[in-house]
C-alpha cells in the first residue's frame, strides 16, 4: 500500500488555491498563536513564491516551500518544498515560532500554518494548511485545510461534521460535530422541513475544551421510524444543515443502502463517489456501510481532519450530514502519524472517538473497546461487523468466534457480514481466516460478505455466499489479477448500491473515472447481479 507521501502524486493533490502576493507564515500550537515578527516572503521574478518555515521533528531545522503562480485568477499552487539551512533566512527568527508538543503516539509535530494575502486586488485572504509528519521521502508534507476571505466562516472553526451516529433506535438519531478551540456557542434545531425547525434551538455543550476535544453530540429523540427529519447546527453564527431518515420498522421487508471501503487519503475520488451517491438517493437518505481504512494514519488527528472530514470535500461533507455510516476496524486505524507499523496498544483510539457506536461487545478500556466487533439490526437486515486487526496474530479469537456463532442466529431474513480483511476475493485469500469464519457464515445463513483492504472491486461466490471486495473508495488503486475461476476483478474507484426487497437482493456497482481504464464514464455500472434467499 503506497504511502501518501510519495512523489508527484502528492503534489498533484496539494491544491492550495492560495491568493498571495505578500505572505506571513507562522505556526499554530493548540489555541495559542505564535508571537513576534513573522517571516516574510517575496514574489520572485520567475513567478515563484518562496516561503521559509520552521519544522520541529528535529528542533531548529528549517524548511522552505515554493509556490508557482499567480495564474490568470491570481492563485498560487504549492510546487515543492524541502529542508534548508536556517542561516539563509535572515528575516526569520526561531523565537517567532511556537511548536506543538505532540499528542498520543505522534511525537512532536506541527499543527498548521496560516498563510495570509495582505494585498491582492485590495482583498485579504486566509488559508489554513496542515503540516503532516515526515514521510518516506524525508520531507514535511502539506495539505490545505480551509480557505476564504478574511472575515468569512473561519471564525467558527468547524473541524468535523456534522455527521450522524446510529444508536440502534429507529425513533432517534445522534448528530455529532467538532470545532476548533475558540468556539463560543453551538446550537441545534430540527423539524419536518428545512423551513420548519420547530424543535429548538437547543444549546449543545462540548465534551471538553482541550486540544483536539471540543466534540459536540446531541441525541434527537421521539421521532417516527422511517421518517425524514431536517436539522440545523449553528456554530458561532455559521449555519450547517442536514437531513436523515430514521431506521425502518423492524418488520420492514425492504431496504436500500450503499457500501464502499478504503477511502483513506483519496479525498478527490471519494468526494466524486459521494456526489454520485447523493444524486442517486435524492431525498431518501439511508445507511452507508464502510469497509474501513477511513484515514491514512488513523492514530493522527491531522489525517481525520484532512482525509475523512476534509472541509474541501463538499459532497462527502453533505453525504455525512445525511447518511449514518457504519463500519468495522481496519489496519490504518492503528497507524501512528509517521509510521505504517501497527500500534496494537492504541489501535482504534480515534476511530472510537469519532464513531462511538453503542453496539461494541467488548468493554471500553483506556478510551477504546478492547476489540471492535459488534452487530445491529436495520429493517430486514442483520449486520455483523468483525474485527481482525486488534489482535497480535491478525485473527479473531475464540471469544469473537463464539459471539459470531450466536449472533448469526438472528431471525432477520437478510444477514450481512462486514470486515476489512478479505476472507477470499478474486486475487487473494486468507486460508486461516477462511477456515475459522466461513463455517460459521454458512451455518448462520449469511448471504453476503462486504470486505475491503484490496483496492479494487471483486466478486466471488462460494457455498452460496457472495463475497464483495469494495476497496475502491478513494485510496490508490491496485491491479485486480484474477486467480480464481468465475471470479470478477476490476480496478476502478467504485461504490455499491444494495437493494433488499422481500427475498431478492439487487446489487449495482458503479464506478468513478480515474487513472484506470475500466470506467468509461462516471456512474458506469461495472457489475450487477441479484441474490435470491
Amino acid at each position: 500500500m503506497t504511502s501518501w507521501f510519495q512523489g508527484q502524486s502528492l503534489m498533484r493533490r496539494l491544491t492550495t488555491g492560495l491568493l498571495v502576493t505578500w505572505v506571513m507564515v507562522w505556526v499554530m500550537a493548540g489555541p495559542a498563536r505564535a508571537q513576534g515578527t513573522p517571516c516574510s516572503a517575496t514574489l520572485s521574478q520567475n513567478g515563484k513564491l518562496a516561503v521559509p518555515i520552521i519544522a520541529t521533528d528535529i528542533p531548529g531545522q528549517y524548511y522552505w516551500a515554493n509556490f508557482s503562480g499567480p495564474d490568470s485568477q491570481g492563485k498560487f499552487q504549492l510546487t515543492d518544498f524541502g529542508p534548508q539551512d536556517p542561516g539563509k533566512f535572515t528575516d526569520c527568527d526561531a523565537a517567532d515560532f511556537v511548536t506543538d508538543t505532540g499528542e498520543g503516539t505522534e511525537g512532536v509535530t506541527l499543527t498548521s500554518l496560516s498563510v495570509y494575502d495582505l494585498a491582492y486586488n485590495g482583498k485579504s485572504y486566509w488559508a489554513d494548511m496542515g503540516l503532516l509528519p515526515v514521510g518516506a521521502d524525508g520531507k514535511w508534507n502539506f495539505k490545505v485545510g480551509r480557505a476564504g476571505l478574511n472575515g468569512s466562516s473561519r471564525s467558527s472553526g468547524i473541524r468535523k461534521g456534522p455527521y450522524l451516529l446510529y444508536n440502534g433506535d429507529n425513533t432517534s438519531m445522534t448528530v455529532m460535530w467538532q470545532t476548533e478551540d475558540n468556539t463560543k456557542q453551538a446550537t441545534i434545531a430540527w423539524g419536518p422541513s428545512p423551513s420548519n425547525y420547530q424543535f429548538g434551538p437547543f444549546v449543545v455543550k462540548s465534551n471538553g475544551n482541550g486540544k483536539n476535544q471540543r466534540q459536540f453530540s446531541y441525541n434527537i429523540t421521539q421521532l417516527t421510524p422511517n421518517t425524514l427529519t431536517y436539522y440545523q447546527v449553528v456554530v458561532d453564527g455559521e449555519v450547517l444543515v442536514g437531513s436523515f431518515r430514521t431506521a425502518p420498522d423492524s418488520s420492514a421487508t425492504s431496504l436500500t443502502f450503499y457500501a464502499l471501503g478504503d477511502t483513506r487519503d483519496g479525498i478527490q475520488p471519494f468526494d466524486a463517489l459521494s456526489q454520485q451517491i447523493l444524486t442517486d438517493m435524492q431525498n431518501s437518505p439511508t445507511l452507508l456501510v464502510h469497509a474501513a481504512d477511513y484515514a491514512l494514519h488513523g492514530l493522527s488527528e491531522h489525517y481525520w481532519d484532512f482525509d475523512l472530514f476534509n472541509r474541501d470535500s463538499v459532497n462527502t461533507l453533505k453525504l455525512f450530514t445525511m447518511l449514518q455510516m457504519m463500519g468495522p476496524l481496519g489496519n490504518h486505524e492503528g497507524y501512528p502519524g509517521s509510521s505504517f507499523h501497527l500500534d496494537l496498544v492504541n489501535i482504534g483510539l480515534l476511530f472510537y472517538k469519532y464513531f462511538p457506536y453503542s453496539f461494541y461487545v467488548q468493554p471500553i478500556q483506556h478510551d477504546r473497546p478492547v476489540h471492535f466487533y459488534y452487530s445491529f439490526g436495520y429493517g430486514p437486515a442483520h449486520f455483523a461487523m468483525l474485527d481482525t486487526w486488534s489482535y497480535s496474530k491478525g485473527m479473531p479469537d475464540s471469544t469473537q468466534l463464539s459471539w459470531l456463532q450466536q449472533d448469526l442466529t438472528s431471525s432477520k431474513p437478510w444477514k450481512i457480514v462486514t470486515l476489512h480483511t478479505p476472507i477470499i476475493d478474486c486475487c487473494s485469500s486468507q486460508p486461516d481466516l477462511a477456515a475459522a469464519v466461513t463455517p460459521l457464515l454458512k451455518a448462520g445463513g449469511v448471504q453476503m460478505v462486504i470486505q475491503g483492504h484490496r483496492h479494487y472491486y471483486s466478486r466471488v461466490t462460494q457455498n452460496g455466499i457472495v463475497y464483495l471486495t469494495l476497496g475502491g473508495g478513494g485510496a490508490k488503486l491496485t491491479p485486480a489479477n484474477k486467480i480464481l475461476p468465475d471470479a470478477i476483478g476490476i480496478e476502478a474507484f467504485h461504490y455499491a448500491k444494495i437493494s433488499l426487497k422481500d427475498n431478492t437482493a439487487a446489487v449495482s456497482v458503479r464506478c468513478q473515472t480515474g487513472t484506470d481504464s475500466n470506467c468509461p464514464h462516471d456512474g458506469y455500472e461495472i457489475d450487477s447481479f441479484t441474490i435470491t434467499r
